[in-house]
């Protein structure tokens, strides 16, 4: 499972970084693609707890 979350932090972290060189100074919050990852992420880290 460790090496599933690391794999995804990196995608989470390459998508974040790619949305702050697109965005417009006014746009605020997360993309499509970064709010689910990141709820992917929560959703495997609640899977592994139990």
């Amino acid at each position: 499972m460790d090496k599933i979350l690391n794999l995804l932090n990196q995608i989470i972290e390459y998508n974040t970084y790619q949305d702050l060189l697109t965005k417009d100074n006014k746009d605020t919050g997360d993309t499509w693609n970064v709010h689910h990852l990141k709820l992917l992420k929560q959703l495997l880290q609640e899977y592994a707890s139990k």
